[in-house]
Protein backbone atom coordinates (compact mmCIF):
# COMPACT_ATOMS: atom_id res chain seq x y z
CA UNK A 1 0.00 0.00 0.00
CA UNK A 2 2.05 3.10 -1.11
CA UNK A 3 0.66 6.43 -0.60
CA UNK A 4 1.80 9.14 -3.03
CA UNK A 5 3.42 12.05 -1.40
CA UNK A 6 1.21 14.17 -3.38
CA UNK A 7 -1.72 12.72 -2.08
CA UNK A 8 -0.03 13.41 1.59
CA UNK A 9 0.84 16.87 0.77
CA UNK A 10 -2.78 17.65 -0.28
CA UNK A 11 -4.45 16.03 2.66
CA UNK A 12 -2.00 18.42 5.06
CA UNK A 13 -3.04 21.43 3.07
CA UNK A 14 -6.82 20.91 3.33
CA UNK A 15 -6.18 20.38 7.31
CA UNK A 16 -3.96 23.74 7.21
CA UNK A 17 -6.40 25.68 5.72
CA UNK A 18 -9.49 23.92 7.98
CA UNK A 19 -6.56 24.87 11.11
CA UNK A 20 -6.43 28.33 10.23
CA UNK A 21 -10.42 28.81 9.50
CA UNK A 22 -10.69 27.84 12.77
CA UNK A 23 -8.39 29.96 14.37
CA UNK A 24 -10.17 32.85 12.86
CA UNK A 25 -13.13 32.13 14.33
CA UNK A 26 -11.86 31.74 17.78
CA UNK A 27 -9.98 35.34 17.28
CA UNK A 28 -12.82 36.33 16.75
CA UNK A 29 -14.89 35.36 19.19
CA UNK A 30 -12.71 36.34 21.47
CA UNK A 31 -12.40 39.60 20.01
CA UNK A 32 -16.44 39.87 20.41
CA UNK A 33 -16.29 38.72 23.84
CA UNK A 34 -13.78 41.75 24.91
CA UNK A 35 -15.95 44.35 23.55
CA UNK A 36 -19.27 42.85 25.08
CA UNK A 37 -16.90 42.64 28.66
CA UNK A 38 -15.57 46.10 28.25
CA UNK A 39 -18.82 47.62 27.48
CA UNK A 40 -20.48 45.54 30.78
CA UNK A 41 -17.52 46.25 32.88
CA UNK A 42 -17.15 42.30 33.17
CA UNK A 43 -14.28 40.79 34.95
CA UNK A 44 -15.62 37.20 34.40
CA UNK A 45 -14.41 34.82 31.75
CA UNK A 46 -17.26 34.13 28.75
CA UNK A 47 -18.17 30.76 28.00
CA UNK A 48 -19.40 29.62 24.22
CA UNK A 49 -23.17 29.88 23.93
CA UNK A 50 -24.82 26.41 24.18
CA UNK A 51 -28.61 25.51 22.77
CA UNK A 52 -29.77 24.60 26.49
CA UNK A 53 -28.80 28.03 27.35
CA UNK A 54 -30.92 29.75 24.82
CA UNK A 55 -34.27 27.34 25.29
CA UNK A 56 -33.62 27.99 28.76
CA UNK A 57 -33.86 31.73 27.94
CA UNK A 58 -36.54 31.58 25.64
CA UNK A 59 -38.53 30.02 28.72
CA UNK A 60 -37.62 32.51 31.24
CA UNK A 61 -40.13 34.89 32.04
CA UNK A 62 -39.78 38.49 34.10
CA UNK A 63 -42.41 40.65 35.44
CA UNK A 64 -44.25 43.08 33.08
CA UNK A 65 -44.40 46.60 32.84
CA UNK A 66 -47.80 46.58 34.00
CA UNK A 67 -47.20 44.96 37.71
CA UNK A 68 -43.74 47.26 38.41
CA UNK A 69 -46.79 49.81 37.35
CA UNK A 70 -49.54 48.45 40.07
CA UNK A 71 -46.48 48.66 42.23
CA UNK A 72 -45.65 52.19 41.98
CA UNK A 73 -49.28 53.05 42.05
CA UNK A 74 -50.19 51.13 45.10
CA UNK A 75 -47.43 52.82 47.21
CA UNK A 76 -48.38 55.90 46.12
CA UNK A 77 -52.12 55.14 47.41
CA UNK A 78 -50.19 54.07 50.20
CA UNK A 79 -48.18 57.17 50.81
CA UNK A 80 -51.21 59.54 50.22
CA UNK A 81 -53.12 57.82 52.71
CA UNK A 82 -53.50 59.65 55.83
CA UNK A 83 -51.65 58.66 58.96
CA UNK A 84 -54.63 59.18 61.49
CA UNK A 85 -58.29 58.30 60.16
CA UNK A 86 -60.50 61.58 59.61
CA UNK A 87 -63.49 61.14 58.37
CA UNK A 88 -63.53 65.39 57.29
CA UNK A 89 -61.35 63.84 54.22
CA UNK A 90 -63.25 63.55 50.92
CA UNK A 91 -60.06 63.27 48.46
CA UNK A 92 -59.59 59.85 46.90
CA UNK A 93 -56.30 58.44 45.62
CA UNK A 94 -57.50 59.24 42.40
CA UNK A 95 -57.53 62.45 43.50
CA UNK A 96 -54.41 63.06 45.09
CA UNK A 97 -52.60 61.76 42.90
CA UNK A 98 -53.51 64.42 40.08
CA UNK A 99 -52.91 67.14 42.68
CA UNK A 100 -49.13 65.54 42.67
CA UNK A 101 -49.09 65.64 39.41
CA UNK A 102 -50.23 69.22 39.29
CA UNK A 103 -47.59 70.10 41.35
CA UNK A 104 -44.93 68.42 38.99
CA UNK A 105 -46.64 69.82 36.36
CA UNK A 106 -47.07 73.41 37.94
CA UNK A 107 -42.92 72.80 39.12
CA UNK A 108 -42.09 72.02 35.74
CA UNK A 109 -44.28 74.15 33.62
CA UNK A 110 -42.78 77.57 32.52
CA UNK A 111 -44.25 80.86 31.07
CA UNK A 112 -47.57 80.08 32.74
CA UNK A 113 -48.69 83.88 33.13
CA UNK A 114 -49.60 84.59 36.34
CA UNK A 115 -52.69 84.58 38.26
CA UNK A 116 -53.74 81.80 35.75
CA UNK A 117 -55.22 78.72 37.19
CA UNK A 118 -53.61 75.67 35.87
CA UNK A 119 -56.03 72.51 35.66
CA UNK A 120 -55.80 68.64 35.70
CA UNK A 121 -58.27 66.28 34.31
CA UNK A 122 -59.40 65.65 38.14
CA UNK A 123 -60.48 69.13 38.05
CA UNK A 124 -58.14 70.67 41.15
CA UNK A 125 -56.41 73.88 40.22
CA UNK A 126 -53.46 75.56 41.38
CA UNK A 127 -55.83 77.72 43.33
CA UNK A 128 -57.56 74.91 45.15
CA UNK A 129 -53.95 73.84 46.43
CA UNK A 130 -52.63 77.16 47.67
CA UNK A 131 -50.53 77.60 45.01
CA UNK A 132 -49.88 81.34 43.91
CA UNK A 133 -47.39 83.17 41.63
CA UNK A 134 -45.78 86.09 42.76
CA UNK A 135 -46.80 89.06 41.04
CA UNK A 136 -44.62 91.38 39.53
Amino acid sequence: MVVSSFRVNQTMMLLLVLLQEKKAQIKAEMEKDEQLKSKASLSIPLVSEKQEDVSTARKTVFASSSSSEDCKRKRLDIKLQPIFSSSSTTDTPERKRAKIALLKACKTAKGTPAGKNVTVSAKVTTFELGIRRKSE
